[in-house]
């Protein structure tokens, strides 16, 4: 017999006014369209990657998709060599940078799955936390080109119920 496995998710209300379901649907499609980074906490960042409709007649019924986290490491900072335990600089002691600064090492993908109706984002939160998917959304929403055009969304962390729901797959 396979083993089972749990899959856990979070939940993020996304609210706007007035709370139209076609108004949900262009300001996701407008979000990932824009390609943004957002800081998270410390070195960690994160971005829109891929969204697609559930249903390519209904995209009201909902989007799919994926964020990226990832490090953004300070390229000005000097990197150490573990086996020399010596900072890699240069003749003039500056540090050497290690890779182009549009490489970002330790990436994940956070899936997710976006109702407009309900304007609910339910993701997949063994890859993040919900406080820092919260935070990474309520960054990404607060991009000029959005706010211009939505107004303020509010982002909240909506917590599953005290037993939370954990359906299982094989």
């Amino acid at each position: 017999m396979k083993t089972m496995k749990a899959l856990e998710f979070g939940i993020l209300n996304v609210k706007m006014h007035p709370h139209n379901p076609e108004k949900y649907y262009r300001m996701m499609e407008m979000l990932f369209g824009l390609r943004c980074l957002a800081k998270i906490r410390g070195d960690d960042w994160g971005a829109p990657f891929f969204i697609e409709k559930i249903s390519s007649n209904a995209p009201l019924d909902g989007l799919y998709g994926t964020f990226v986290r990832f490090l953004q490491i300070d390229p000005q900072k000097a990197w150490i060599d573990i086996k020399k335990l010596k900072p890699i600089l240069d003749k003039d002691g500056r540090p050497i940078p290690q890779v182009d600064n549009d490489l970002k090492p330790n990436m994940r993908e956070i899936e997710f799955v976006f109702y407009p109706k309900a304007h609910m984002l339910f993701f997949n939160s063994a890859m993040i936390s919900p406080s820092m998917a919260q935070k990474l959304l309520t960054r990404l929403c607060a991009s000029r080109v959005i706010e211009k055009e939505y107004g303020v969304i509010d982002i909240s962390n909506s917590r599953p119920p005290r037993n939370p729901c954990k359906h299982e797959v094989l």
